[in-house]
């Protein structure tokens, strides 16, 4: 058979890698979903905030664990004219992802916040891919601190609105 050590260096590298990929998956379930969870609820009950952890296990292999802020008034209400409140827009918070990929490697992720109508929801960021053996309490609590000051610069970070900036002039009605 022509090239049979480069053919059976192929298929031994590639019987690794998905030896490698059940590797992950297994140390996934049996250690690091737990290490997140325990992280990042040790993180909620002592910094009192709003947020919650989601479990999104729906899914074998490709499970999802997060630290979501809660959802809340943007402080944008619409109003008719005798003042009288129409509608209060809500502000969807961000989140802290720790996401499993098809191959079992770990995606860290980060959700940006955004208000309904008024403020458009951003594309996610990848902040990491790592090995399931590479979480730890400290790299959570990088991350957390990370996100944090992520959720810090787009509070004020200045954005382009949906409408240029300046009133609508509605026309009085005179009697």
């Amino acid at each position: 058979m022509a090239n049979q050590e480069k053919l059976q260096e192929a298929f031994d590298k590639y019987l690794s890698t998905l030896t490698k990929t059940s590797e992950r998956r297994k140390l996934w379930t049996s250690e690091t979903k737990n290490i997140i969870i325990e992280t990042l609820t040790a993180i909620q009950k002592t910094f009192k905030m709003g947020w919650r952890i989601q479990k999104l296990e729906q899914t074998e292999n490709y499970q999802t664990i997060n630290i979501h802020i809660d959802n809340h008034s943007s402080g944008i209400i619409q109003t008719n004219n005798n003042g009288t409140s129409i509608k209060s827009f809500t502000k969807y918070g961000g989140y802290l992802a720790y996401c499993q990929s098809y191959n079992g490697k770990i995606n860290v992720i980060i959700g940006f916040p955004y208000i309904e109508e008024w403020v458009s929801q951003m594309d996610i960021k990848v902040i990491a891919t790592i090995e399931p053996n590479e979480v730890t309490e400290e790299l959570i609590t990088n991350n957390i601190i990370h996100f944090l000051k992520t959720m810090e610069e787009w509070e004020g970070k200045d954005r382009e609105p949906r409408e240029p900036v300046g009133y609508k002039l509605q026309e009085e009605k005179t009697i």
